[in-house]
């Protein structure tokens, strides 16, 4: 009877192998993209139909010149089983558009298009859709003359950008899968998939982990999807390539203005763990002037700027500027920063308010 089922297991697992496989190819033959980059695509929808029992998911980013088969490719995603947005403009969105039509499509996937013109804050809106302890919005928003009432929206999805240039924004590029799309030479087929069957697969997310570095926990999702499918090659392929984007990822952290700056909290909180629970910093004297001993390009109102980027409550009093440190705040600035050091675990033990 046991190999009666495990037959029958094999001839199912085959069918689902030739059924993904098929799609597979019918994006290749639609958008010209490589297998490896065809294969990413499809195993990255497949796993936004279990987005509610996900705590983190990756962006989707189509990257290339116009008439590179980004639109296509978004079209064809759309096709597939699972509940989406429309392909949504997003240079003209604001924080509370966004945030409203984010809202509406909480554990699903949006179609962000021509995320090259989105607002910067707006862009930070979406970084936060990506995990979903860091994706609820609260904000006040204006009812009558003078009265305001507090909102608060879970953002919490998948996301597919439509871009011509490469990500920059650090944290949103590590959140991100990036496909580079390129011109090539037609004919080209038209996408094909069979919804009913591809709406049948069954998928077991339960593997899939925050734990670990930051490009493994962003890949995680997808390798899962390979992994049951038994697609090693793809696996192999993609953990060499995770391999260097880690080692970039780490490179480029060194010249990250954003980690300087926490570094420099972190470094000072250290230096006095037993503080007042009014205690405030100077982020001019105290963080700005010390930081620049090494980095004199980095202006004050920048030091600012990156620490309200990272999320910290900070305030102008008497002429000056001061943060109030929190050590969930200081958690939430080192993933929004992807700032990985024992400074964070030893202030966790040590750093109280007295």
């Amino acid at each position: 009877m046991s190999d009666l089922n495990s037959e029958i297991d094999s001839i199912i697992r085959k069918t689902e192998q030739k059924l993904v496989s098929d799609t597979v190819e019918s994006l290749i033959s639609a958008a010209k993209l490589t297998l490896k980059d065809a294969k990413t695509c499809i195993y990255w929808r497949l796993g936004t139909n279990y987005l509610s029992t996900l705590d983190f998911y990756p962006a989707l980013a189509l990257v290339g010149p116009a008439g590179s088969g980004k639109n296509t490719t978004m079209k064809a995603l759309r096709l597939m089983p699972g509940d989406s947005s429309g392909m949504v403009d997003c240079g003209g969105l604001t924080p509370a558009a966004s945030r409203d039509e984010l809202a509406l499509f909480l554990d699903k996937t949006f179609f962000a298009d021509e995320f090259d013109n989105i607002r910067p804050e707006v862009e930070r809106i979406f970084m936060s859709r990506t995990t979903r302890d860091m994706s609820t919005q609260v904000y006040k928003r204006l009812v009558g003359p003078g009265k305001y009432e507090q909102k608060a929206h879970s953002i919490f999805g998948a996301t597919v950008l439509h871009k011509r240039n490469l990500i920059d924004e650090p944290a949103l590029a590590s959140r991100s899968i990036q496909i580079f799309t390129r011109h090539q030479e037609g004919p080209y087929g038209r996408f094909e998939c069979d919804v009913l069957n591809l709406s049948a697969l069954k998928f077991d997310m339960s593997g899939v982990v925050l734990e670990g570095g930051r490009i493994e926990s962003t890949w995680s999702p997808i390798l899962e999807i390979a992994r049951q499918l038994e697609d090693t090659e793809y696996i192999e392929e993609i953990s060499k390539g995770m391999a260097v984007e880690t080692r970039l990822l780490r490179q480029k952290a060194e010249y990250d203005y954003s980690s300087v700056v926490l570094a420099r909290v972190i470094e000072l909180l250290l230096s006095k763990p037993t503080l007042s629970r009014w205690y405030k910093i100077d982020i001019e004297l105290d963080i700005g002037k010390p930081i620049r001993v090494d980095y004199p390009n980095i202006a004050p109102i920048t030091v600012n700027s990156i620490l309200n980027q990272l999320g910290f409550l900070t305030d102008r009093r008497g002429g000056r500027r001061w943060l109030y440190p929190e050590i969930e705040a200081i958690k939430v600035a080192a993933q929004r920063a992807n700032y990985d050091d024992a400074g964070i675990a030893e202030l966790d033990e040590e750093f109280q308010f007295r």
